[in-house]
């Protein structure tokens, strides 16, 4: 019996970290893309998610750059201040211009 497997090349990987620029990880990447969102809607998420207190998550904020910051090194910026449509449809849109750049 002949079994066919569909091989599926991979174009491009990617790597969440809260921390990318602060562990110089960023040197490994040949796009980086930021989800930014205002502060308040931060802590508010982590507090959901991760069970801490506003101090605790401010304190772990402090360890990471600014958005601004994170702007300027980014090559591509989605903002989750919106719904989570908005998300899907920037991640599409970003998705068809990493396939466009890496595959041409």
């Amino acid at each position: 019996m002949d079994v066919f497997y569909n091989k599926k090349k991979t174009i491009y990987v990617i790597k969440e970290s809260a921390i990318l620029f602060e562990s110089k990880n960023y040197k490994e990447c040949d796009f980086i893309i930021s989800i930014i969102s205002k502060k308040i809607n931060m802590i508010e998420r982590i507090i959901k998610r991760d069970n801490l207190n506003e101090n605790q998550i401010i304190d772990r904020l402090k360890n990471q750059i600014s958005n601004k910051k994170r702007k300027k090194k980014s090559n591509f910026i989605i903002q989750n201040d919106l719904s989570t449509y908005h998300l899907q449809q920037e991640a599409d849109r970003i998705h068809q211009l990493l396939k466009t750049l890496i595959i041409t």
